[in-house]
């Protein structure tokens, strides 16, 4: 207890009136919503606690466990507690004792002469006042072994299995206690948590229904867990968010800890009773669907907010991609963060989290640490070479040559198509980082990809809602009713971005929006499924939502005012404007010309053209099956009115 608040729980010192009144309402609010559901809710009787020299009332499951057909008291380790039972219960449980479906009362033994729970009091390592390690668990607790005590809320009936912890409230002596009143064919088993400051199960274990648990992992591990045969076959989810305390004031938290938002109760196998507060957790899901026991590239499902953020952080710090053939073919490549969360993000509350404008500050922190001290550096080289997984290995050349090739023009090699000098660098062939490898430039592009029409203003080159596409912005009116090409970049594609157009860039922006956010129909309530490639179905959706870069030119007519949007999709954390282009506009630009780039990952980009505007499509712009990039610099659309 802080030293500064132990005046409010000494005796005869009451609650604030306002915390009391709080909570009755609750209470209050609580038994209408448990009468609604058809459930009979017993209520104590009021007691002057102050008057009694007690506590309070207000906490049955502390004081009274249901074991079958019998209700177990607690031997209360505190003193102001021993009594509560008595005072405000008695009637209760004189009334389930009576009747047809009468139960079994098992009463708490009496203390006799003095109690001396508390005796022997010293200080541990640390400097904290404790009564000596428990000889089982080697944890220091407030109280000593000479009675048995326990509150019956550092228990849990799983089945004919009972859970229990050692606390500060529950000793040795009352696990021995609470075996030998137990009904027959129920065992106890004692769980091994981590928490010095036990006190109560609650905030630390919630079965949802059977065969699923979400556990405090601050306070338990998995492993842990599967030591007990009860939890087998169960489905074991670490509680994904670190829970914040709302107000550490009113009344103040030495009492319990923000993790009470795991202290809920489950109606049925579908709902429970949370905090209306507890928001985090209401979006909280965990999807009943095998495919979400592994990731989408085949491997063990992350459980717990610590193990992603483990990987996320050796990712940040330590891994470049890598060329993999089997994340190729699942869209995966490149992507380690989305393999991460592909499933997650594909769940109703994984669309709400991953919606979070500050859960998508700290993402993009995190993406723009990995991309400047780790991507864009020298430490990233080793995985620029012509080892088997390397990028420079002959199947990756393949892949990005099968990419980079097009029938209008001669077959050529990775090193004929772009700048590189495997002679004088055998090893990583003149490329600096990876980045400066994703980045790659064409030897000569007027060769490679020459401009298709340069001086007709009305061909367009290849590089609804279109508000919420522009973030709103003030050109936004004159695109609305327009028309809209989207294309897609895998992450072999050449990402550097040319313009469009002729004409002047007249305004420039980039939107900071989400990484990991798909739509439902991409997710796991879908006729499809999840998308395994995070928001690979979702470039619609993602063109309103995701990070993105604006360009907007003013072209000769018939074209006038177009939008060029570059979109950022999951692991990508850098729509990266050319800097000319970033400040003091208009500026001219010609059609395809370098205005931009993608710093890594598989991305989307739009064009968008004003109402009125006609456009007559080449053959290739058409959707089609086949996946067969379009030359860049080629021509697209050829634009006119009537």
């Amino acid at each position: 207890m802080p030293e500064e608040y132990a005046c409010n729980f000494k005796p005869f010192n009451p609650f604030p009136v306002d915390i009391v009144t709080r909570a009755q309402a609750e209470l209050d609010n609580l038994a209408t919503i448990l009468e609604n559901e058809g459930i009979r809710v017993y209520r104590p009787k009021k007691v002057d606690w102050l008057k009694v020299g007690g506590y309070t009332g207000a906490m049955p499951r502390d004081a009274l466990m249901t074991v079958g057909s019998s209700v177990i008291e607690s031997p209360f380790a505190w003193k102001c507690r021993r009594h509560e039972v008595e005072l405000g219960y008695a009637d209760i449980l004189s009334d389930l004792s009576r009747g047809s479906g009468s139960g079994r009362i098992c009463r708490a033994p009496l203390v006799l002469g003095a109690d001396t729970l508390y005796e022997g009091l010293c200080e541990n390592q640390q400097g904290r006042q404790y009564n000596g390690a428990d000889s089982m668990t080697g944890q220091y607790w407030a109280i000593n072994n000479s009675r048995p005590a326990f509150d019956t809320a550092d228990f849990m009936r799983f089945g004919d299995t009972i859970i229990g912890q050692l606390s500060n409230v529950t000793n040795q002596r009352g696990v021995d206690y609470l075996r030998a009143v137990l009904p027959d064919g129920y065992t106890l088993e004692i769980l091994d948590v981590t928490d010095e400051h036990a006190m109560h199960i609650d905030a630390t274990l919630l079965p949802l229904r059977r065969g699923i648990l979400v556990y405090n992992p601050e306070r338990v591990t998995e492993d842990g867990l599967r030591r007990h045969a009860v939890f087998e076959d169960w489905q074991l989810f670490a509680y994904p968010f670190v829970p914040q305390a709302r107000d550490s004031t009113r009344p103040p938290m030495c009492m319990c800890s923000p993790w009470l938002v795991l202290n809920a109760l489950s109606i049925d196998e579908k709902r429970i009773l949370i905090e209306e507060n507890d928001t985090e957790f209401a979006d909280c899901e965990i999807p009943n669907d095998v495919r979400y026991n592994e990731d989408p590239t085949g491997h063990q499902q992350v459980r717990s907010y610590h193990h992603m953020l483990s990987l996320f952080n050796v990712i940040m710090t330590e891994f470049a991609p890598t060329w993999n053939m089997d994340q190729y073919a699942a869209g995966l490549l490149g992507l380690p963060f989305t393999a991460i969360v592909a499933w997650p993000m594909a769940t109703s509350s994984g669309r709400a989290f991953f919606m979070r404008k500050e859960v998508n500050k700290k993402l993009k922190v995190i993406l723009d640490t990995w991309r400047d001290d780790l991507l864009m550096t020298s430490k990233s080289l080793h995985v620029v070479n012509t080892k088997e997984n390397g990028w420079l290995c002959r199947a990756s050349l393949e892949a990005l040559e099968c990419d980079a090739n097009v029938d209008s023009l001669p077959w050529c090699s990775f090193a004929e198509l772009f700048q590189c000098d495997p002679d004088r660098d055998p090893v990583h062939w003149g490329f600096r980082s990876w980045d400066d490898f994703f980045t790659r430039q064409f030897r000569d592009i007027n060769k490679s990809r020459p401009v298709t029409q340069p001086d007709r203003d009305e061909w367009v080159a290849i590089i609804t809602r279109s508000k919420e596409m522009l973030g709103n912005h003030a050109l936004s009116d004159s695109f609305v009713g327009g028309t809209v090409f989207q294309g897609f970049l895998t992450l072999t594609s050449y990402h550097r971005w040319c313009s469009p157009v002729s004409g002047h860039v007249v305004a420039t922006r980039v939107i900071n929006g989400t990484y990991f956010s798909e739509p439902a129909s991409a997710g796991f309530d879908s006729a499809l499924g999840p998308d395994p490639s995070g928001p690979d179905r979702s470039q619609v959706y993602i063109t309103q939502v995701a990070t993105r870069a604006l360009i907007f030119i003013e072209a000769p007519q018939p074209i006038g005012l177009m939008c060029a949007i570059f979109v950022g999709m999951s692991d990508v954390s850098s729509c990266e404007i050319a800097t000319r282009f970033q400040v003091d506009n208009p500026t001219p630009v010609c059609k395809g010309e370098e205005i931009g780039t993608f710093r890594h990952g598989g991305s989307s980009y739009c064009l968008l053209f004003r109402n009125g505007l006609k456009l007559a499509w080449v053959p290739e712009a058409i959707p089609r099956e086949d996946s067969r990039n379009l030359q860049v610099r080629s021509e697209l659309a050829h634009a006119y009115t009537d």
